[in-house]
């Protein structure tokens, strides 16, 4: 399955990559979207949610569990959609053939395409890519696991085989245990959360309470808690982890390990929503009751007050507690009769038609007449719920899904509100003992004794009431600045914007330093504001010599998985390139080894921090203290500080881009490309890179002239001169003679190769010397008419004698001639190196003279 496939052209967007770890260690391969995700149009396909899903499962026996492999990666994109999800990378630009994780539309999509897949599929429950199959008996299990399979099989989707459960009596679903009895939070989770080491910022508080929240069905009182570490999460707060905050941490750890087992809703079983309130929070329990009257919890809630909803009355608080608790578990509620249990007798008479209650729980009695209940009244001593509203001191929640019907109501009253009135700061400026010594010098008229912060102002201040006013701008107390920053740096504007905005109706002493701290401590602004500035550019130093400092990189994958590994020397800028099937630490050592062997071993090494190439690769590590090489790695992410490398993977990339769009071979594109850019002169250093690499220019196609320096000269004699000497070493040693074979002599050839040890030292076939140059001879056989190229040594003259000149002397010193061809000859036979040993006698035609020998010196 291909996921990706390098983009070429122009692209209108181009996401950073995002790499994460899954469970198995693996990486994941994500996109930073954001930018994207603002202009997707989503489908809008609903969710489901996960207490939704788990009131659906856990009636069966046998129960499995099936994993997805790679979940969104099964779902192809259209070709017209994959342009959005371009992506940057150090070697080029990639885009995505499969929906991406990232994308704001990916998990409705496949959820979309699962619940299609599955549809009609009973007791089968999909979430992304998970799916839950359960069954009363084996057989009814079997049948229906083997349907899902046969559903997901005729769709080509497959299945992560290490992770499916199959046939089992519990199973982890959505990070619950499912049984057949019960319900109870993952053993991982509660790993997870009890080795959760104490948080050291507002960041992992956070953490820590997104994991405790995710599993707070379970623990009652968990809003009681967590009260202390949620003050530590608030903006304006300064983080300090204190004896408290650590009671509190170690007690939710404890409660989580104290944990029972939920319940599953059973629609038959009598149902009671248990409730009330405290006057700073509420709290909820969904109880059921079996036929022989045994009681089981299916889930607890709690849910912290407003400052608003502080300031109701008790009766209107339990009245809320009672519309919370139903809107809460109105998944289970709706359409089944329940009791609504409360310690308030009130409620009983409010919350029927007869009653004419104020306008606010009127809205709140509208609000759940959708739900079929009865009100009943248990003292509060007897209620269950009480320990989780009287025990919790929650800040509240920004938002809450269960009053998500009615957001505007709640947003429009959260305003209201939160908004400072004019007697809060009255009363607040009464109490102020500096503005009061400044109301009282104004009143005396003795601005002099004004701080100087006031008294060069001192004309434009005056009074209204217990009020401080500079001009027509209110002079905030020193208690409410704080708040009226925190209301004036709502949707998080400009430190300019903010002061701005306050300057109008506000004034106090170092009000614009304030608003530039309070800026500077918000955790949200931060997270968005510019980066800092980087520092000036450090420059690398030229090297002494070549491939003394060199860097590596890897370039790829390309079309058909191959990788490059670019070396490229940091004096020279000569790089050489070399074809990887696989980039781990041993392959790539080997290719290292022989780059070494040649051109020598460097000093430094410079390379990214990929997993091959780090300190922490022990293979990788211990060949360069092997070869005594200096490895240096990069920041991580920041390729400037290995520039040099990244920008040749640039410049390769373009040329294999342009290979593959005009059908060329890239391979041989490439050598092409590196033979120029060797030969051509480098912008920087203005001198080519062979030249500087290896001392001299190298020859391209282009003509050139060729240069000679002293040092080719005084190469070229001391050459020439241990050449001489070995070839008088050679000569005498070999006893070595100018060959006799001339052209047109006949010869014998030497037999390269015996068959066996009767074979003859030269082969039974004549040849005829056609050209000589030296040592090197070309023959031609008189038999074959074949022409043979042979060393002189390798050859043996021979005598052609016919059958009319058998005893005439042949030799070419008394003849002076040389048989041009063989045609007259009809006798061959061949003259032994040895001399002949018999006696030889005058010619018959001597006996007429008298000779006269001379004897030679």
């Amino acid at each position: 399955m291909s996921v990706f496939q390098v983009k070429t052209g122009p692209t209108t967007w181009v996401s950073p990559l995002v790499v994460v770890g899954k469970a198995n260690g693996e990486p994941r391969v994500c996109l930073d979207l954001r930018r994207v995700n603002e202009a997707v149009l989503r489908e809008r396909f609903p969710m489901p949610a996960v207490d939704d899903l788990l009131a659906r499962i856990g009636k069966g026996k046998v129960r499995s569990r099936l994993d997805v492999r790679d979940a969104f990666l099964q779902t192809e994109l259209a070709p017209e959609s994959r342009d959005i999800t371009t992506f940057i990378t150090s070697r080029g630009l990639f885009r995505f053939k499969r929906l991406p994780f990232g994308l704001v539309s990916a998990p409705e999509i496949f959820q979309k395409v699962m619940d299609e897949i599955l549809a009609g599929c009973e007791d089968t429950v999909c979430y992304l890519d998970d799916i839950y199959v359960e069954g009363d008996d084996q057989q009814q299990h079997d049948e229906r696991l083997n349907q899902v399979l046969d559903r997901l099989k005729s769709r080509g989707v497959c299945l992560n085989v290490d992770k499916c459960e199959i046939g089992v009596s519990e199973v982890q679903f959505l990070g619950h245990v499912v049984s057949e009895n019960s319900i109870r939070p993952s053993p991982a989770k509660v790993d997870a959360l009890i080795s959760f080491r104490c948080p050291v910022n507002a960041s992992e508080v956070k953490s820590f309470l997104g994991l405790a929240n995710y599993m707070n069905k379970y623990i009652q009182n968990l809003a009681t808690l967590d009260e202390p570490l949620r003050k530590l999460t608030q903006q304006a707060v300064k983080f300090q982890w204190g004896e408290t905050e650590q009671k509190s941490f170690d007690a939710i750890k404890k409660a989580l390990l104290e944990t029972v087992k939920l319940g599953y809703f059973n629609v038959k079983d009598a149902t009671s929503l248990i409730v009330d309130a405290s006057p700073v929070a509420l709290g909820a329990i969904l109880v059921q009751t079996n036929d022989v009257g045994e009681h089981r919890v299916i889930s607890c809630a709690s849910k912290s007050l407003t400052d608003t909803e502080t300031r109701y009355c008790q009766t209107e608080k339990e009245a809320l507690a009672a519309v919370w608790g139903a809107e809460r578990y109105q998944m289970y509620l709706l359409g089944k009769h329940f009791d609504l249990v409360t310690d308030c007798k009130a409620l009983q008479f409010l919350f029927t038609s007869r009653s004419k209650p104020c306008a606010r729980i009127e809205r709140w009695v509208l609000r759940i007449q959708a739900f079929d209940y009865t009100v009943k009244h248990v003292p509060g001593e007897m209620n269950i719920a009480d320990v989780l509203s009287r025990l919790s001191t929650l800040k509240p929640v920004a938002f809450d899904l269960s009053e998500e019907l009615f957001i505007n109501e709640v947003v429009a009253a959260a305003a209201n509100n939160i908004a400072i009135r004019w007697e809060e700061i009255d009363t607040a400026s009464k109490q102020d003992k500096e503005l009061q010594e400044i109301l009282k010098s104004l009143a005396s008229d003795r601005l002099f004794e004004l701080p100087i912060a006031y008294r060069v102002i001192g004309q434009e201040l005056s009074q209204v009431g217990n009020i401080l006013m500079r001009g027509d701008r209110i002079v905030i107390p020193q208690r409410l600045r704080e708040k009226v920053l925190y209301l004036a740096h709502e949707g998080h504007p400009g430190t300019r914007m903010m002061k701005s905005h306050l300057r109008v109706s506000v004034w106090w002493p170092k009000m614009d330093a304030d608003v530039e701290g309070f800026v500077k401590r918000c955790r949200g602004c931060t997270l968005v504001s510019a980066p800092e500035v980087p520092e000036p550019m450090s420059r690398r130093e030229l090297p002494s010599g070549p491939w003394e400092d060199v860097a590596i990189d890897f370039l790829g994958p390309l079309p058909e998985g191959q990788f490059l590994l670019v070396v490229i020397d940091y004096y020279s800028r000569f790089f050489e390139v070399c074809e990887m099937s696989t980039i781990t630490a041993e392959a790539t050592v080997k290719e290292l080894t022989v780059m070494f062997s040649r051109f020598g071993v460097p000093i430094s090494l410079t390379a990214d921090n990929a997993p091959q190439l780090s300190e922490d690769c022990e293979e990788f590590s211990t060949f360069c203290t092997k070869y005594g090489v200096k490895l240096i790695n990069t920041i991580p992410y920041w390729p400037q500080m290995n520039g040099e490398v990244e920008r040749q993977n640039r410049t390769i990339l373009k040329r294999l881009q342009i290979a593959q769009e005009l059908g060329q071979d890239w391979r041989g594109e490439l050598q092409k490309f590196l033979l120029m850019y060797r030969a051509t002169p480098h912008p920087t250093t203005g001198r080519s890179p062979a030249e500087l690499m290896f001392g001299h220019r190298i020859r391209s196609k282009l003509p050139q002239l060729s240069t000679f320096r002293r040092e080719d000269e005084e190469t070229r004699d001391r050459d020439q001169i241990s050449k001489e000497k070995g070839k008088q070493y050679g000569d005498n040693k070999r006893r070595a003679k100018e060959s006799t074979i001339a052209v047109g002599d006949y010869v014998l050839a030497k037999r390269m190769r015996k068959d066996n040890k009767l074979c003859t030292e030269f082969m039974n076939e004549e040849f005829v010397v056609l050209t000589k140059q030296d040592a090197d001879v070309t023959i031609k056989s008189l038999v074959s008419g074949k022409q043979f190229r042979r060393n002189a040594a390798h050859l043996k003259r021979i005598e052609m004698i016919s059958e009319g000149n058998i005893g005439a002397n042949t030799s070419r010193a008394d003849d002076g001639e040389r048989l041009e061809s063989t045609e007259d000859l009809t006798v061959p036979s061949v003259v032994a190196g040895k001399e002949c040993s018999r006696k030889r006698k005058e010619p018959s035609w001597f006996e007429d003279y008298v000779p006269h020998y001379v004897k030679k010196d």
